[in-house]
C-alpha cells in the first residue's frame, strides 16, 4: 500500500480549487492483503498558498507552499524528531 497517492492528490486538489478560507479534512485509509488490515489517519489543510498532509500515526507532515510568484517549495516536518527538511524548486527541476 503506497501513500504517495495520497499526498499526489492533495496537490491536485489545491490546483482544482481555489479559495481564501482554509480547509481541513481528516481521511481515515483503511486496505487489507491476506487477511491483514491496515490503517492509516491523515489531516488535510488546505488554503490558496498551502496544502499540508500530516500522517498522524507517524507525526509527518508534507508541506507545499506557492509563493506569489508561483514557485513551490515543499517541506517534510518530522514533529516528533523537531527537524524539517526543505526543497527549493531548483530541486524539482
Amino acid at each position: 500500500m503506497s501513500w504517495r497517492l495520497f499526498t499526489t492528490s492533495a496537490l491536485l486538489l489545491w490546483a482544482a480549487v481555489a479559495t481564501s478560507e482554509p480547509v481541513a479534512a481528516t481521511y481515515l485509509l483503511r486496505a487489507s492483503s491476506g487477511g491483514e488490515e491496515r490503517s492509516a489517519e491523515f489531516v488535510l489543510v488546505r488554503s490558496d498558498q498551502v496544502v499540508e498532509v500530516q500522517d498522524k500515526a507517524s507525526g509527518v507532515v508534507e508541506r507545499w507552499e506557492r509563493d506569489p510568484s508561483g514557485k513551490i517549495f515543499y517541506s517534510r516536518i518530522f514533529l516528533d524528531a523537531g527537524k524539517i527538511i526543505e526543497f527549493q524548486p531548483a530541486d524539482f527541476a
